[in-house]
Parts: C-alpha cells; sequence; structure tokens
C-alpha cells in the first residue's frame, strides 16, 4: 500500500513516504508536492524510510517537485534512503541533483543552517 503521511515541522514540510513508489503512486506523490508547494510550503523533506522501490516515472515527480521548491526559494531534501533505492538515485544521476540525507534529523538541520537555498550540505549527497 502506498502512503503519504505529511507533517509540519518548524516551517518544514515533512512527508513520509511508504510502500513500492511505482508509476501507480506516481501521480500521488506529485499531488501531495504540489498541493505543498501552492501552498507556499517550499522548504520539504521526503522521508523513504519506509520506501523499498522507486520507479523512475517517481524520480520524474521528485524532479518537477524540487524544481517547484527551487522556484519558489525553497529546496526539497531526501532523507533515510534504503542501499537499493539510494542505487537508484545514484545509477539515475539523481545524487547530483538531491541532498540525500543519512536521517530526517540530518535534513531537517540543513534548512536550519541553510534557510531555503539549494547548497549541498547532507553528508551523503
Amino acid at each position: 500500500m502506498i502512503e503519504f503521511v505529511t507533517h509540519d515541522l518548524a516551517g518544514i514540510t515533512v512527508i513520509e513516504a511508504s510502500g513500492r513508489l511505482d508509476a501507480l503512486a506516481s501521480p500521488h506523490l506529485d499531488a501531495v508536492l504540489k498541493r505543498a508547494t501552492e501552498a507556499g510550503q517550499t522548504r520539504l523533506v521526503v522521508d523513504f524510510g519506509d520506501v523499498s522501490y522507486i520507479s523512475s516515472s517517481c524520480l520524474r515527480m521528485l524532479l518537477i517537485g524540487v524544481r517547484r521548491a527551487r522556484d519558489q526559494g525553497g529546496d526539497l531534501k531526501l532523507c533515510c534512503l534504503s542501499p537499493r533505492v539510494h542505487q537508484v538515485f545514484a545509477l539515475a544521476g539523481f545524487d547530483q541533483v538531491f541532498d540525500l540525507c543519512e536521517s530526517r534529523d540530518e535534513a531537517l538541520a540543513v534548512f536550519d543552517s541553510s534557510p531555503g537555498g539549494p547548497e549541498r550540505l547532507c553528508g551523503s549527497a
């Protein structure tokens, strides 16, 4: 089952993703990211702690999401990727586009030290 749960933590929107992020999940991911940026929530963290798989269509939605956030002066950080999901990002070259943080705390700290800029600050990026 695909699920996206959103929390606001001190002005940072955390989206907890779970399940297989395949082609069927793609429109749901896009809707969650679009809804956040349209509401002015441009400091985003997507927590992949419960994600076992990600498809190219969901990678595309994340790319669109990070562009939306950055266009509005924010950013989108990713955290808690399993080795398998991390490998997909690396093979696609997306580890050069996104900050891939080891933990949610690390992703949140990046925003604390960088108010909205797309700097490369996570340890694994």
